[in-house]
Formats: C-alpha cells, structure tokens, sequence
C-alpha cells in the first residue's frame, strides 16, 4: 500500500490502540474511564437513533404493509398496470413489477442513512471488544496474583463489574437499529417466497416494437421480459427460472433513427441489446461486407479487458448502418444507454460517427446521469 492509504488501519486497530492509551497493566481508574467513555459514545448512539428512529418505523411500516398483499393481488395489480401502461389489446404480452414488489426490493436493503449508522456501530463495538480484550487481561493478572498471594479480591470484583458494564453497553448499541434489521428480514422473506411462486411466462420477441429511446423504453423492456425464462433471455447474472431482474449485470442499450425531412414521421430504425455474445436483443449482423467502426479494448466495470465490439452500443449503431443506412439520406438519431459509455463505445459514437458519417445527427441519453441531474435538482 503506497501513498494516502500507506499505515491504514482497520477501524478495529484504531480502535484498540485509542482504548490502550500508553501500555502497560490496566488500573482500575483506566477501567474505570474506558466504561465512562463508552457510555459517552452509547448516548451519541442513542441521540442518533432517536432521531432516525421516525423514517426507520415509517419504512418499517411500508415492509408491513407491502407483505400483506396476497400473490393473487400482486398478479392481479401486475395486469392493471400493464392495461394503464400498454392498452387493452397489448397488457398480456407485459408483465410489471407490482409497486408492492418494487417497495420491497428497495426496502430490503439498507438506505444510506441506516449504513453510515451501522458503520458507527461497527466502530462503537470495536471500541467496546477492545476494552473488553484490556479488561480481560487486566482480570486475568490479577486472578494471577491472587494465586500466588499477592492479589487484590476487590480489584478482581471492580474490574468484573466492568467487563459486565462494557458487555452491556455493546449489547446495547448493536439493538439501536433493530427495527431496521426486521424491516430487512421481513421484506427478504416476502421476496422470496413471491419469487419462489412465480411461473416462467412465455414470451414473443418479435412483438417487442417501438420502444422509446428513453427509461420508459428500458421500462418497458423489463415489463416485456419480466418472468421470462432467464436461461432463454439473460440479462446477467439470473441463469434460471423466471425473469426478476434482481441485478442485471450487463448494459442495456435503445437506439432510433429518423430521416430528416421525411414525410414519413416513423423511425426508420428502432432496437434495443444487451451487451454480450449471442444475448437477447440486437447482436452483430454475421459477417458484415464492411466494418463501419473500429472498437477497442478496455477495462469494464470488474477490472476485466477485452474488445468492446459485443457492446450494446455498438452492436446497435452497426446493425443500423448495415441494414438501414443509405448514403445521401440525413438521419436523426438518439441512443439511450443505461450505463455511462465505455472509451471504446465514446471513440465510436462521439467521435468516429460524425466524422465518417456526419448525415447522421447522433443524440446520446445516459440514464445514469440523467438520474444524478435530477438528484441534483431535487
């Protein structure tokens, strides 16, 4: 380790030697103050947790009132969605997550607030086990000295007392947030047996048209596939059973094209992929006469190398020049893209795009980014 992060310690290590002090055997007035001090901390904790204590029962009743929904409610809530959303005549081939679902996914992990206060925690009770190593030490010699004659019984007796003062406080602490660990508890044991009940659903690619450029798009791509079966129609990491798209590990790209000036106001071309081999969604046209970009290798998001050829960028932008383009025709276009672009896919849609083919008037739309934006703004 060089640099800023040269001689870092483990919370713990801080920890222990902030509770050490100078060394040497621990007396009773030290014991003494270390209980002192992590009773300070116990009410800084306690301060914090009261004030947290109204969003934490309120999303703890959210988790509760979600969990009574009966699956049949669910799937009936999952149609009437798809009816406000798609129409009458198209709801069957979609299927949304009931915003039951949606809560609980959310709620089963920890808000931001609740994990910078289990960090906190963490250090609270490693303080607390490093005291309680000195103490127990401290116990120790004198259980030694006692032994050999030359011991303090009313020391012994102190020092116990501090163990038990320590224990306490540390069991303490760690039951501040209780109520969120059942709101998590609750809300996983609701996923799972909804996920456990779910049937794979058959689906229709082909019927999959005119999707928006947009989150919407994405939106409805996820409705589309929702309970699919996910070895036939991967996003990632889900290989089997139906489709919940729990972490959709791979990008997910949307591209439309227009003509300038057309009459015709429908796009000339509309599609969507997910980056990867063979995967659900635009791939590569099998041998194309003439390789419109060039793609480079570099680094993803798991530190991992290789030629950015099968993303979903650029399987998008080639399929479009291969089947749709024509020279003397101007376009139009937007891409949608939920992950921010990679060197290799920004080289080809920002750069070698308009400089080879400046007819076609390019749009980029980065959901992540958009989403950072409007944070911002809120």
């Amino acid at each position: 380790m060089t640099g800023e992060n040269a001689g870092a310690k483990h919370p713990r290590e801080e920890e222990e030697e902030d509770a050490s002090g100078g060394g040497g055997p621990l007396s009773v007035a030290e014991a003494d103050a270390m209980v002192e001090k992590m009773a300070r901390r116990l009410a800084e904790l306690e301060a914090e947790s009261k004030a947290l204590a109204g969003a934490w029962r309120e999303r703890h009743a959210e988790v509760l009132d979600a969990v009574r929904h009966s699956d049949e409610k669910l799937s009936d809530r999952s149609a009437a969605i798809a009816r406000e959303r798609y129409g009458e005549a198209d709801a069957g081939m979609y299927s949304p997550e009931p915003s039951a679902i949606t809560s609980l996914v959310v709620l089963s992990t920890r808000a931001d607030d609740e994990l910078a206060f289990v960090e906190k925690v963490e250090r609270f009770t490693c303080a607390g086990g490093a005291c309680k190593k000195m103490l127990l030490g401290a116990l120790y010699d004198v259980k030694a000295r006692l032994a050999s004659g030359d011991g303090d019984r009313e020391s012994l007796r102190h020092l116990g007392g501090c163990l038990n003062a320590i224990n306490k406080t540390m069991r303490t602490g760690r039951e501040l947030d209780r109520v969120v660990g059942k709101r998590i508890t609750a809300a996983m044991k609701r996923l799972t047996r909804y996920r456990t009940a779910s049937r794979v659903r058959e689906v229709h690619p082909e019927r999959l048209v005119a999707i928006p450029a947009s989150s919407d798009g994405y939106g409805k791509i996820l409705d589309f596939y929702r309970l699919s079966c996910a070895s036939a129609y991967s996003f990632g990491r889900q290989l089997e059973g139906p489709q919940h798209f729990v972490d959709i590990r791979r990008n997910v790209a949307i591209l439309t094209v227009e003509r300038v000036n057309a009459s015709d106001a429908s796009a000339v071309y509309n599609n969507w992929a997910i980056s990867g081999e063979s995967s659900v969604g635009a791939n590569l046209p099998p041998c194309p006469s003439a390789r419109f970009f060039d793609s480079i290798s570099c680094v993803d998001g798991l530190g991992e190398v290789y030629d950015r050829a099968l993303d979903a960028e650029y399987k998008l932008i080639t399929e479009f020049m291969v089947t749709k383009f024509a020279k003397g025709e101007g376009y139009r276009a937007v891409l949608w893209s939920k992950k921010p672009l990679c060197d290799s896919c920004a080289g080809v849609l920002l750069r070698q795009l308009p400089e080879r083919y400046p007819s076609i008037a390019l749009t980029v739309l980065i959901d992540d980014e958009e989403k950072a934006e409007e944070g911002a703004r809120n």
